[in-house]
């Protein structure tokens, strides 16, 4: 998380992919949320003064558990996915199997990152990631 933190906002997709990466804020998976809090105290164990990035350092933590915890982050995503794999099958004459699943994960990130907002901005994006003969 160090090299994250270098004097610039995290983009949307950037958190989106770490939460996806680390772990959800669920019942059963809270490994983001402490992930987050161990790079806190370990940053705090470095330094015996808070060091001089720590407003940059609080302000991405803040950025970070908004977007868990509000509905414009990843909490929004989850609870609303703009389409869902039979939708994708149906509209898109697909057939069940692995590639639904992986066009699902990349339209929920584009989701997160705020790229799409509707379903059939959601179709549009699935369609541009098929292969050309699909």
């Amino acid at each position: 998380l160090h090299a994250s933190f270098q004097g610039t906002e995290i983009s949307r997709r950037g958190v989106y992919r770490f939460f996806r990466d680390a772990g959800r804020l669920t019942a059963g998976d809270p490994a983001g949320l402490d992930t987050l809090l161990l790079w806190l105290a370990d940053v705090q164990a470095i330094y015996a003064d808070p060091p001089p990035s720590w407003d940059q350092i609080l302000g991405h933590l803040n950025q970070m558990l908004a977007f868990v915890f509000t509905d414009q982050g990843d909490h929004d995503t989850r609870k609303r996915p703009l389409v869902d794999g039979r939708m994708l099958m149906a509209e898109l004459k697909l057939s069940p199997g692995p590639q639904i699943g992986q066009l699902l994960e990349q339209i929920l990130e584009a989701q997160a990152a705020g790229e799409i907002a509707t379903a059939d901005d959601a179709l549009e994006l699935a369609q541009s990631l098929l292969p050309e003969s699909e």
